[in-house]
């Protein structure tokens, strides 16, 4: 499946660089015989060497100028190559693109409510304000520049997930990340996927990643969180963790308010109301359903600038 809907794209000066590392099955077989009937298909036998590694040698392999990611067990919409390229020629500032996605075979709610999230999140300004809420870049269906993955360095293995990483370093970097509007890829969901079984891909792993590339912009700020519930809290050990001190705790849940959180007393969100104020920054870190919604409008009705006074972190 995966194979032939690469063979069926509309654009055709692609190749596909395949790294079979280890597998024990038809795998090798099966790649020669493609191989033999199209040579844009380029395999790679090596020892087993784990996903970090091997994505870097196939890059380190490619000799095309745009990047695509695949996982061997998906498949694309045959105009999938074709939309992202023409994305990326038309905007020059843009330097990695994504697709909408289905999930198959049926979802379980949890993960059909995130494939409806991150569908949703499709424009620029979109994928920056929410960035830290999840990835919101779907990584098999990505479309990249190939000099802005060399110049990031390409994967790292950090004990947490390298394409979030990856995101994240060059959203500091001021990259510009979008998305083509459309269902172009479908990405199998199985109980053996790494998202599911490795640590490096657990919520706390999340966490650290967010935290490790938070310290970095946060810097001598005073630094509150609001949500003192366990999300909040979490968050803000991983910070601690990373060398962020937090200044405080605010909650909209008056069970909360004046309550003590790792030292701290608990505020009123209301505290906030006359403004932000210099160096401060807020962030918002709640798990109830339609918080984060909430939150968002009152901040925006006190006049603070989502990105730029406060950030919504998962």
């Amino acid at each position: 499946m995966c194979l032939a809907s690469l063979a069926a794209q509309s654009f055709k000066e692609w190749e596909a660089v395949i790294v079979n590392d280890g597998s024990q099955d038809a795998t090798g077989r099966i790649l020669r015989d493609w191989s033999h009937r199209d040579p844009r298909i380029r395999p790679f036998n090596t020892p087993p060497q784990g996903l970090i590694i091997s994505l870097n040698f196939a890059a380190s392999k490619a000799r095309g100028r745009t990047f695509f990611r695949q996982d061997a067990d998906d498949t694309s919409h045959p105009d999938r190559f074709q939309e992202q390229i023409q994305a990326l020629l038309n905007h020059p500032e843009w330097d990695v693109i994504a697709t909408g996605v289905t999930i198959f075979p049926e979802p379980a709610p949890g993960l059909s409510r995130y494939q409806n999230w991150i569908n949703s999140v499709i424009t620029p300004e979109e994928i920056a304000r929410d960035i830290w809420i999840e990835s919101p870049i779907p990584h098999p269906t990505v479309a990249m520049r190939r000099e802005t993955f060399e110049e990031a360095g390409g994967y790292r293995d950090m004990g947490w997930p390298e394409d979030y990483d990856l995101w994240l370093r060059l959203h500091l970097q001021g990259k510009g990340f979008a998305k083509i509007p459309k269902v172009l890829y479908a990405w199998r969901d199985s109980p053996g996927r790494l998202s599911r079984t490795h640590d490096n891909y657990s919520a706390e792993a999340f966490r650290r990643c967010k935290a490790h590339h938070l310290s970095r912009i946060l810097g001598d700020q005073k630094i509150w969180i609001c949500g003192a519930g366990p999300f909040g809290r979490k968050l803000a050990r991983a910070l601690d963790d990373a060398g962020i001190t937090i200044h405080g705790f605010l909650d909209i849940d008056r069970l909360r308010v004046g309550r003590m959180v790792q030292g701290a007393r608990v505020e009123d969100l209301s505290i906030l109301k006359g403004g932000p104020v210099a160096h401060q920054k807020l962030l918002v870190c709640v798990g109830v359903h339609g918080a984060r919604d909430l939150i968002r409008r009152q901040l925006t009705e006190w006049n603070y600038r989502e990105t730029t006074d406060y950030l919504i972190v998962s």
